[in-house]
């Protein structure tokens, strides 16, 4: 089998997606080890956010950038069908999930669609995105669904909404493989417990589906309810109107960047990770957090309650209308033991290492290798 990967899409300075990254690492990187018969290509643009590939990979960069909108245009839809190393019996592969919309590859077509969130954007966030810029991203990944010979996603729970989409703009997508996503995370594991301090964090983002102002807004009314909190840590960035209730929150305090080293102690040391996103197309850092040993505060019918089976831990869901209910999740989570959060990184590891991720993607190219 030949595999050749469309990384050119991929870029720190312009739409970048760390899981998408991670993903495609990681698997580009499972397959290097576990199926060396494998021919890996990679075709990268000059400013690529995919740093270091496995010796194995035979990999083209690109002499421009597509950090701005024509190079990105013109290399996605007229570079991506035909670039050179790329022949006819090669399964082209589109780990961003973004195939070319008017010309196709002469060749079968795989693509991995993490999520809806740019129609659920269309939907409900119009003004966020510059208006064509979002159309375009809709429409593209509508596209997608019509003209790839197998879909890949990472969760149950992604399938279900590319399934609406589909039967929303009556399009006929192919078969639709669920595969998960491994994390390096996976290592953390076998480390020791650490000892845990009275400090919940929360991985901050403006952008408006991921629900930090939701949370802070919470935050705020249980400490003017007189609620015994932990103290909150938020990673990231905040939009403007997210900092007054900030501003109203005693012992919380933001930091803008972390290592990912730092990322790990600070999981570690904490009682809780708080993920109050209504929509995301798998849900690493929750998979991290329990790798880690430590239990997750999420909102109930999204992805989260695929990823956590363990009843126990499903306790710690709540509802975006309702402080209440995020208050009572909240409670659960830091009173969590540690034998149920540990049942639960073991459960999480068997469905989601990446071995596994890596050998039911591989059974999923087979179906369609040329």
């Amino acid at each position: 089998m030949r595999i050749a990967f469309y990384l050119a899409d991929q870029n720190p300075e312009r739409d970048r997606s760390l899981g998408i990254t991670a993903y495609t690492l990681g698997l580009l990187r499972g397959l290097a080890r576990d199926f060396p018969a494998i021919e890996l290509m990679a075709l990268m643009g000059a400013s690529a956010g995919v740093p270091v590939l496995p010796k194995s990979v035979s990999a083209r960069t690109l002499s421009w950038r597509t950090t701005n909108a024509p190079a990105r245009l013109l290399t996605d839809q007229l570079v991506a069908p035909f670039w050179p190393g790329a022949s006819k019996n090669a399964l082209a592969f589109f780990p961003k999930g973004y195939l070319p919309a008017v010309l196709r590859p002469r060749r079968p077509c795989v693509a991995t669609i993490h999520d809806t969130i740019v129609q659920h954007y269309s939907d409900f966030y119009s003004g966020t995105r510059r208006p064509l810029e979002a159309s375009y991203l809709a429409w593209t990944m509508r596209q997608s669904l019509n003209r790839a010979d197998l879909l890949i996603t990472d969760s149950q729970f992604t399938k279900g909404t590319i399934e609406q989409v589909a039967q929303r703009f009556r399009l006929r997508p192919p078969s639709i493989v669920v595969t998960g996503v491994g994390s390096d995370f996976e290592e953390e594991r076998m480390r020791s417990p650490a000892q845990k301090i009275q400090q919940v964090v929360h991985l901050a983002s403006p952008l408006p589906h991921k629900r930090t102002k939701t949370l802070l807004q919470f935050w705020a009314a249980l400490v003017q309810s007189g609620k015994d909190l932990p103290r909150l840590k938020l990673i990231g960035r905040l939009e403007s109107t997210a900092v007054e209730y900030l501003n109203q929150i005693p012992h919380a305090t933001i930091e803008p960047h972390c290592t990912r080293t730092e990322l790990v102690d600070i999981l570690r040391e904490s009682s809780a990770l708080i993920v109050p996103s209504e929509i995301e197309g798998f849900g690493l850092p929750s998979l991290e957090s329990y790798y880690c040993g430590t239990p997750v505060v999420f909102v109930r019918e999204t992805v989260a309650e695929e990823l956590i089976a363990i009843a126990d831990a499903r306790r710690c869901g709540f509802e975006l209308d309702s402080v209440e209910s995020f208050g009572a999740a909240l409670d659960v989570a830091l009173g969590l033991s540690k034998e149920t959060i540990q049942k639960v990184s073991e459960d999480m590891f068997r469905r989601f290492n990446w071995r596994d991720v890596t050998k039911r993607t591989v059974d999923a190219f087979l179906g369609v290798n040329p």
